[in-house]
C-alpha cells in the first residue's frame, strides 16, 4: 500500500480528497488553503488544461533544473494545444478525452528519519504557511530555498512531511534532489487514485506521437471499458495509427508508462 493511502486511512481527521478536474488525490488538508500556487492550470488563459498538463509532464523530462522556465513551458503548451486541436478537428471521437493528472501538482511527500525527522517535527509541528523557518539542516534548508518551498505540513505519527511548492517547480528533479539528502527515506508524488481517460505525447525531432485513451465504467476501481487512439503529427499532417501497428513503434512504446502497457495496447 502506498504511503499516501496509509496517511488517509490512519489519519482521516486531517486528510481528505483533493480534486483537480475529475482526478482525486488523497492528501492532508491540514493548513490547506485555496492558493493558486498549486493550481495545475497555466497562467496563460489561452492554453487549455489538457495542453498545460501535457506540457508540464514533457518539460519536466527535458530539464534537470529545479524550476521550469515559464516562457518555454507556455510555448510548449501552445504547440501541444495546436496539435490536439488538429487531432480533434479531424477525429471528433477524441473530443471527450482529456489528460489526466498522474499526481497532485506541486506536492511531494517526504518520509523522514533520524535527526532530519526530529528537526522537522520540532520546527514545523503546528503546520506552517510561509515564510517557513529554517530547521538547521543545511542541505535540506538550502534545497527548500532553491526550489521555493511554500507550505509544509509535518505528520509526526507517520514520519512524513507534505511539501507544497510553486507551480513552476520541477517535481521530477525535486524528488530526486530530496531523495539524495541524508535523512530522507523516501520522496514520492501524491499520486492520483483510480483510473480514467488520458493523453500522452512526445515530440522527438519535431514529430508528435500522441496516444489518447478513453475509459469508462467504474473507473475508481480501474475502468471496465476503454478504447485507444494513436496519432503521428508532423507539420500539421495527421496520420492515425492502428493499435497493433502502434505496439511495434518504439516512440509509442516509450511514452506509455510501463505498468500501463497492457491497458493501452490490449
Amino acid at each position: 500500500m502506498c504511503l499516501v493511502a496509509i496517511l488517509v486511512i490512519a489519519a482521516c481527521s486531517g486528510s481528505g480528497l483533493a480534486m483537480a478536474g475529475d482526478t482525486a488525490f488523497m492528501t492532508s488538508t491540514i493548513g490547506s488553503d485555496s492558493s493558486t500556487d498549486i493550481c495545475p492550470t497555466s497562467s496563460d488563459s489561452g492554453i487549455s488544461e489538457d495542453a498545460t498538463i501535457l506540457a508540464r509532464r514533457l518539460h519536466q523530462t527535458l530539464t534537470d533544473e529545479l524550476i521550469m522556465d515559464d516562457p518555454s513551458l507556455q510555448e510548449l503548451g501552445r504547440e501541444i494545444d495546436l496539435v490536439l486541436t488538429h487531432i480533434r478537428n479531424r477525429h471528433p471521437r477524441t473530443n471527450e478525452i482529456s489528460a489526466r493528472q498522474w499526481h497532485r501538482p506541486s506536492v511531494l511527500l517526504l518520509e523522514l528519519e533520524g535527526d532530519l525527522l526530529d528537526a522537522v517535527i520540532e520546527h514545523w509541528k503546528n503546520g506552517n504557511v510561509g515564510p517557513l523557518p529554517r530547521i538547521g539542516h543545511a542541505a535540506f534548508d538550502e534545497l527548500n530555498a532553491r526550489i521555493g518551498l511554500r507550505k509544509a505540513e509535518a505528520l509526526p505519527a507517520f514520519s512524513t512531511v507534505i511539501m507544497s511548492f510553486g507551480k513552476l517547480a520541477n517535481l521530477r528533479a525535486a524528488r530526486e534532489a530530496y531523495a539524495a539528502i541524508e535523512g530522507v527515506r523516501r520522496a514520492s508524488f501524491d499520486e492520483s487514485l483510480g483510473d480514467g481517460p488520458d493523453i500522452v505525447a512526445v515530440n522527438p525531432g519535431g514529430t508528435w506521437y500522441v496516444a489518447m485513451r478513453n475509459a469508462w465504467g467504474d473507473c475508481p476501481s480501474g475502468c471496465i471499458d476503454s478504447e485507444t487512439f494513436f496519432f503521428i503529427v508532423k507539420r500539421g499532417q495527421i496520420k492515425q495509427v492502428e493499435r497493433r501497428e502502434a505496439e511495434n513503434i518504439p516512440r509509442f512504446r516509450a511514452l506509455i508508462p510501463a505498468l500501463e502497457e497492457k491497458i493501452w495496447f490490449h
